[in-house]
């Protein structure tokens, strides 16, 4: 089944709500799109009080800003996609999200939103906010509040700059920047094989957007991945984590990478844990052997914990550069086991091989370039300060 609105010209798309008082259902390969300018797809957002459970399986929700008939000069923005649950929120069996510009103007906003004993499930399902090939604007926001998060089985949240095949001669590349990933989240926030990103594509142009996420506890596993990359010649996004546990798993990562230009910032607060296992990888490097760059910051606050990894599972912190200068990596901490600093001018080949191969490291090195920071602050207590040295004479009491 279908429910569409669409707008000619420069007109503003319809909205389409949606509302009942204990479940929503959305299933069999149904499409609900509002297309043109503006258009809004509520579900469970306009009554009083939201649904219990809002289900989408198999299904397609989709605002964009392509519409017939319109001046292609003239701006016009993508739509927005509100979902609203008292309990769970359900996105399964390659359901899609999209709110994303095909032309002049920035792709839309998607929110997702339950109460803090709330749950959202993304099942081999994506969330797509993208400046696609031929849309000229920036890429929009995914913004999640809820009480857990789970993406399993290869589900994204993504807000790209799409790139384009060299034999695509009759779209114009995709032209902006990235977006905004949002996740707030007062319990978990876990991935299973899944991705949430907002970069650049090969082919696009602009810079990568940002991921932020806030949780009490958030788990990275089996090839799950925070990205902020750029694939082209350009800046590299920023990421920011907050939360009291932070684990990445079985060769899960946390990259704002480029090819050429700025590596992106990593920020982590997570004052009890955080802890790198099986060639899990932390990284902001840039450049290549012909696209010079500049490694990024890595700031990891985990001041009344630790951070821990393996030596021996190659899992790394690093902001190394090729071509250009080494990136600055600080780590405050209670204490920092299983990774060893390694701060050098070095070839390309041996900062590859801090990636490809044991043992663990911290890396802020450069091929030819400037060697970057590394500093590290722990918490060392020195049994013996505070203590005076004691005389040695002997002293006549009846003195």
């Amino acid at each position: 089944s279908k429910l569409t609105t669409q707008a000619e010209g420069e007109q503003i798309a319809g909205n389409i709500s949606i509302d009942a008082r204990d479940r929503i259902e959305i299933t069999n390969d149904s499409t609900i799109s509002a297309n043109g300018d503006i258009g809004f797809i509520e579900i469970g957002s306009n009554s009083a009080i939201a649904p219990r459970t809002v289900r989408i399986n198999r299904s397609f929700l989709t605002t964009t800003n392509k519409t017939s008939e319109a001046n292609e000069d003239e701006e016009i923005n993508s739509g927005f996609i509100n979902i609203d649950a008292i309990k769970e929120i359900w996105i399964l069996g390659g359901s899609q999200l999209e709110a994303q510009t095909e032309r002049r103007g920035d792709a839309g906003y998607i929110s997702l939103n339950t109460p803090d004993e709330g749950h959202v499930f993304l099942d081999n399902s994506k969330i797509f906010n993208n400046v696609e090939p031929g849309g000229i604007g920036n890429g929009g926001v995914i913004q999640i509040e809820t009480g857990s998060l789970s993406l399993s089985n290869n589900s994204q949240l993504q807000t790209l700059v799409r790139g384009i095949d060299e034999q695509e001669t009759q779209v114009a590349p995709a032209q902006g920047n990235g977006g905004a990933v949002i996740v707030n989240a007062s319990g978990d926030v876990s991935l299973q094989n899944s991705r949430i990103l907002s970069s650049v594509e090969a082919g696009g142009i602009g810079d990568a957007g940002s991921v932020k996420i806030k949780a009490d506890s958030l788990f990275l596993i089996n090839d799950a991945r925070l990205n902020v990359n750029n694939e082209v010649q350009g800046n590299a996004g920023d990421i920011t984590l907050n939360a009291n546990r932070v684990a990445l798993s079985n060769n899960a990562e946390v990259t704002a990478e480029t090819v050429g230009g700025q590596g992106g910032n990593i920020l982590i607060t997570a004052p009890d844990l955080l802890l790198l296992r099986n060639e899990s990888n932390i990284s902001t490097s840039a450049g290549t052997e012909t696209t010079p760059g500049d490694g990024g910051t890595i700031t990891i606050n985990v001041d009344e914990g630790f951070v821990v990894a393996i030596p021996s599972e190659n899992s790394n912190i690093v902001a190394n550069a090729f071509g250009g200068q080494g990136g600055a990596i600080t780590i405050n901490a209670n204490r920092i086991l299983g990774l060893q600093p390694e701060n050098r001018v070095t070839t390309g080949e041996a900062l590859n091989n801090i990636i490809d191969n044991p043992p663990s490291q911290i890396s802020a090195g450069s091929d030819i370039g400037l060697e970057g920071t590394i500093e590290i602050n722990t918490l060392v207590i020195d049994p013996s300060q505070g203590l005076g040295e004691l005389p040695i004479d002997v002293v006549d009491p009846s003195n």
